[in-house]
């Protein structure tokens, strides 16, 4: 219960930080299909931030995955960002880097707000050894401008 108090507090103060930078910035908002919902800041520029919580893994704990990312030029149909961030699982003490690699395709033309997001995401952590797990995340992102 404390450990869940705890990542609570983490998730309002990275949602209030993304709050405070949106009147510098546009906010886009992604649902992913595995229980996880994302904010990000501006694909727009080079460099972006995005808080991800994941609400599907086995335990009752919530994932959180905040991570910068760089963002490649956009193209016509596509846009293609690569980044490094953290996980927190269930503690601070369990945190692991991510290296996350996310592919923004807008389908339709006359839409460019919204889009469809596959993302790559390399997680390196340590526990008695070192380990790389991989996961993959599909999703529908939203633009608000």
């Amino acid at each position: 219960m404390k450990r869940n108090l705890i990542l609570f507090k983490i998730l309002c103060i990275c949602i209030l930080s993304l709050g405070s930078i949106k009147t510098y910035t546009q906010i886009s908002v992604t649902s992913y299909y595995v229980y996880a919902f994302g904010i990000n800041t501006n694909k727009d520029k080079r460099i972006s931030a995005e808080l991800k919580s994941l609400l599907n893994n086995s335990k009752s704990d919530i994932s959180i995955d905040v991570s910068g990312m760089y963002n490649f030029r956009k193209r016509e149909y596509h846009q293609v960002s690569a980044g490094l961030g953290v996980n927190f699982e269930s503690s601070i003490k369990n945190s692991k880097c991510i290296i996350p690699l996310q592919v923004d395709v807008f389908p339709f033309e006359n839409l460019k707000r919204l889009s469809l997001v596959m993302e790559i995401n390399s997680t390196i952590y340590k526990h008695t050894y070192i380990g790389v797990n991989i996961r993959h995340l599909l999703g529908i992102r939203y633009t608000f401008k």
